[in-house]
C-alpha cells in the first residue's frame, strides 16, 4: 500500500566506483560491503529507514532532519579510518510517496541532484534541511551557493555541513546533475581566454551567420535517454512472440521529443545484458545517461496495459511511474501520450507543432498492429534471413491493414537494407520506393518513410537533391535515427564532404553506441581523409564491441595496405575472409599477380551478379586493363555502392577516362575531384 508523509531523504554513493571496479573488482566489492556496513549501523542507530540498495549507492529516509544529518556526519567520520571509503552523502527533506517496492517524488529526485553534486568525504544538504537544523548547537554548515539542478524549477541553496573531519567542497569547482548548458557555450566558457582572438576571427568571418553548424549547436540534446528492453506477457492462447517488440515503439516516439538523444534499440539490449565492469565503452556510456526507462507490457486479448517508470540509474530509485491502459486499435495514441509525460517529467516538452500533428492518430487494426510488432522484432535482428521473415510478416500486416503509414515506411527499409547490407537484388530498391511513397501520401509525418525514401535515391534512384531533402526531412522529424546518420554520411562522403561525413557519422555511433558496423565504418572515413590513428582507434573500439568483427578487419586491413604494410595487410584481408575484394586488391599491391588472376578466373567462372562485377570490375581497373575495366563497370546490374567509384577504389588514370565521367554523367553525379576536407574544422 502507498503512503505518502514529508521525510528527511538521504542518498549516498561511492565517488568513482566505476573506475574503482575496473581498476580492482576486489577492491571494488570490499568497499561497497564496508560502505553498507557503516551505512546499516549508523541508520539502525539514528532512526533511518532503508528503502533500497542500488549497485554503489544507497536511499533511505528519516522521520528526523537532525537524526538523518547527525548520521550522514557520523557516516563520513567512519568512512575516513581504516580502508577510506570515497562516499558522497546528499540530504533533502520532502514530500514522498513509497510503499515496501519503492519510493517516489519531486523530493527523490531533488535530494539525488544534491547528492550527485557532493565530493568525496562531503554531507551536503537542502535549505529546508538547513532551516531545520540551523539552531542545533552541535551541527555547523556552510553555505555553498544556489544551483540551478536539473529539472528542478527554481535554483535551490545548498549548504555543506562543516562539523571537523567532514569535507567542504569549493562551490565553484562543484559538478553533477546541474542544468543542462549548451555544449558549445561549455566550451566557451571553459577555455573563453585562449580561444578569444581565434572566436573573434571566425564571427568576423560570418561563420555564425545563418550556418547550419551553429544551428546545429544551439540544438544539441540536453538529455540522454535509455528505454531498457520491456518485460513482456500474453495471457489467453496467445503466445509471447505476438507482442513483438513494444520497447521500440516507445523509443520512436520518445525520439521526437525536443532535445532529446534517445539510445537505439540494439544499445539498451547492450546495457540490460550482464557485463564486467572491466568493459569501459559500456560502463562509460551508463554513466552518460540521465535516465533509465523501463516497463512492462501485457496483452489480453485486444487490450493493452503499459506500466513503465523512469529512474536516474539503471538500478536506482524511481522518479516517476506510471500505469496505461488502451486498446490495441489505440495503441499508437497511447505510445504518444506515455512519450509526451515521459517528456514532461524529465523536464523536456514536445513542440506545439509536432503534438498538434500527433493529436489525431487513426485507429489501426489490432490484428495488423500485432503483426506489425512481429515485424520490426525481426528487423531489429539484423539478420537477412529475419529480413525476409521481417518483410512477409509486414507485408502481411498490410494485408490486414492497407492504410497503415507506418507499416509502409518499415517495409520500404526493411528492402533498402536487403538491397544495401545483404547484396540483394536491385530489384528489391524500386519496392522500397513504392512503399516509402505510399506512407508518406498517408501521413507525411512519418520519419521513416522520408529516410527510406533517401536511402533509396541514394543508392539506386540517384535523385540527389530529392536524396538531401528527404533526410533533412526525416531528421527534422526524428532526429534520432542512427542508421539515417550512417546513410547520410557516406551520401556526403560519395560527394566528398568529408567534415560533415565525419559529423554526421559520428551522431550515428553516438545513438547506437555498441554497433561495432556504425565505429569501424567511421574509422573507413578516417581512413578516406588519411587520419590513419583515428581510424584504427575505431578499429579498436569495434573490436571490444565484436571481437575481430569484419568491417573493422577490413578497415585495419585498408589502413594497413595504405601504411605500405602490405604482408600484414594482406594476412588480415584473409581473416576476414574477404577472398575476391580487399585480399585480391592487396595481392595486387604486393606484385602477386599471378595469384590475382587465379582468383579473377575463379570470379569469372561463377554464377555473375552484380556484387562479383563490381570486385571483378576493381581489380581490372587497379591493373589498368581499361578495356576489362569498362566492360565489366557496365554490368547490366549495378551493385548499391556502385556511385562510390567516384571516390573509392579506382586510380586517377580510370577516373579521368572519358568513358568513367560518362558513368558519372549516366548516374548525375559531378566529375571526379578531391575531398574536401579540413582537419581544422573538425568539432572538439
Amino acid at each position: 500500500m502507498k503512503k505518502r508523509k514529508l521525510a528527511a531523504i538521504m542518498f549516498t554513493d561511492i565517488e568513482g566506483y566505476t573506475a574503482i571496479m575496473q581498476r580492482s573488482e576486489e577492491e571494488g566489492m570490499g568497499l561497497r560491503d564496508r560502505h553498507r556496513e557503516i551505512f546499516n549501523r549508523s541508520s539502525d542507530k539514528f532512526n533511518g529507514q532503508i528503502l533500497q540498495y542500488y549497485g554503489d549507492g544507497t536511499l533511505s529516509i528519516f522521520d528526523s532532519v537532525v537524526d538523518a544529518v547527525n548520521c550522514g556526519i557520523e557516516m563520513q567520520i567512519a568512512f575516513q579510518k581504516g580502508p577510506v571509503v570515497p562516499v558522497r552523502v546528499g540530504i533533502h527533506l520532502g514530500d514522498i510517496i513509497f510503499s515496501e517496492e519503492e519510493i517516489i517524488g519531486d523530493g527523490v529526485n531533488v535530494a539525488s541532484r544534491i547528492e550527485s553534486l557532493a565530493v568525496s568525504g562531503s554531507v551536503l544538504i537542502s535549505d529546508r534541511v538547513y532551516n531545520e537544523i540551523r539552531n542545533t548547537d552541535h551541527i555547523d554548515a556552510q553555505f555553498l551557493k544556489k544551483f540551478k539542478l536539473k529539472n528542478v524549477a527554481e535554483p535551490l541553496g545548498v549548504y555543506a555541513i562543516s562539523n571537523p573531519g567532514i569535507v567542504v567542497p569549493n562551490a565553484d569547482e562543484i559538478t553533477g546533475k546541474l542544468q543542462a548548458q549548451n555544449s558549445f557555450k561549455k566550451i566557451v566558457k571553459k577555455y573563453y581566454l585562449p580561444a578569444l582572438v581565434l572566436l573573434l576571427l571566425i564571427a568576423f568571418a560570418g561563420f555564425w551567420g545563418g550556418s547550419k553548424w551553429s544551428e546545429y549547436l544551439e540544438n544539441q540534446p540536453d538529455i540522454k535517454v535509455v528505454v531498457l528492453p520491456f518485460e513482456q506477457s500474453v495471457s489467453l492462447d496467445e503466445n509471447e512472440s505476438q507482442l513483438g517488440d513494444v520497447t521500440q515503439e516507445l523509443i520512436e516516439e520518445l525520439s521526437k521529443i525536443d532535445r532529446a538523444m534517445v539510445l537505439s534499440r540494439a544499445t539498451s539490449t547492450v546495457l540490460t545484458a550482464g557485463f564486467s565492469s572491466s568493459q569501459s565503452l559500456i560502463s562509460d556510456q551508463i554513466n552518460d545517461v540521465d535516465y533509465f526507462i523501463k516497463g512492462n507490457a501485457e496483452l489480453d486479448d485486444d487490450q493493452m496495459k503499459i506500466d513503465v517508470s523512469v529512474s536516474e540509474q539503471k538500478d536506482g530509485p524511481l522518479i516517476w511511474e506510471k500505469s496505461y491502459e488502451s486498446t490495441l486499435s489505440k495503441a499508437r495514441n497511447l505510445w504518444t501520450e506515455i512519450a509526451a509525460e515521459i517528456g514532461k517529467e524529465i523536464g523536456l516538452k514536445r513542440s506545439v507543432e509536432k503534438m498538434a500533428k500527433r493529436a489525431n492518430i487513426q485507429p489501426i487494426n489490432p490484428e495488423s498492429y500485432k503483426l506489425y510488432l512481429q515485424a520490426k522484432s525481426q528487423f531489429n535482428q539484423m539478420d537477412p534471413e529475419a529480413f525476409q521473415r521481417g518483410i512477409q510478416l509486414m507485408e502481411e500486416a498490410l494485408d490486414k491493414d492497407p492504410t497503415d503509414a507506418h507499416a509502409y515506411a518499415h517495409l520500404a527499409e526493411g528492402y533498402v537494407a536487403i538491397g544495401h547490407f545483404f547484396g540483394g537484388s536491385p530489384d528489391v530498391f524500386p519496392k522500397a520506393l513504392s512503399a516509402a511513397r505510399r506512407s508518406i501520401q498517408l501521413d507525411s509525418t512519418v520519419a521513416m518513410a522520408w529516410a527510406a525514401l533517401s536511402h533509396y535515391h541514394t543508392y539506386f534512384g540517384m535523385d540527389w537533391e530529392l536524396a538531401e531533402y528527404a533526410f533533412e526531412k526525416a531528421n527534422e522529424l526524428n532526429p534520432n535515427m542512427a542508421y539515417n546518420h550512417y546513410h547520410r554520411a557516406w551520401y556526403l562522403v560519395l560527394f566528398g564532404r568529408m567534415n560533415e561525413a565525419i559529423e554526421e557519422h559520428k551522431i550515428a555511433q553516438q545513438l547506437e553506441p555498441f554497433d561495432p558496423f556504425h565505429t569501424a565504418w567511421l574509422g573507413e572515413i578516417y581512413r578516406l581523409v588519411g587520419m590513419y590513428d583515428e581510424a584504427l582507434a575505431e578499429v579498436e573500439k569495434a573490436d571490444q564491441m565484436v571481437k575481430n568483427n569484419q568491417v573493422g578487419q577490413l578497415v585495419k586491413g585498408r589502413v594497413l595496405l595504405d601504411l605500405g604494410k602490405t604482408d600484414e595487410a594482406i594476412k588480415t584481408f584473409k581473416e576476414a575472409k574477404s577472398k575476391y575484394n580487399n585480399y585480391a586488391q592487396a595481392l595486387l599491391k604486393a606484385g602477386r599477380i599471378d595469384e590475382v588472376r587465379t582468383l579473377m578466373a575463379e570470379l569469372e567462372s561463377m554464377p555473375m551478379n552484380h556484387w562479383w562485377a563490381r570486385c571483378l570490375a576493381i581489380l581490372y581497373c587497379q591493373m589498368e586493363e581499361k578495356d576489362k575495366c569498362f566492360e565489366w563497370l557496365n554490368y547490366p546490374e549495378r551493385h548499391a555502392w556502385f556511385p562510390w567509384m567516384r571516390v573509392m577504389w579506382l586510380p586517377e588514370s580510370i577516373k579521368k577516362d572519358p568513358r568513367f565521367l560518362g558513368l558519372m554523367d549516366e548516374m548525375n553525379l559531378p566529375h571526379p575531384a578531391p575531398f574536401k576536407f579540413d582537419p581544422n574544422e573538425l568539432s572538439i
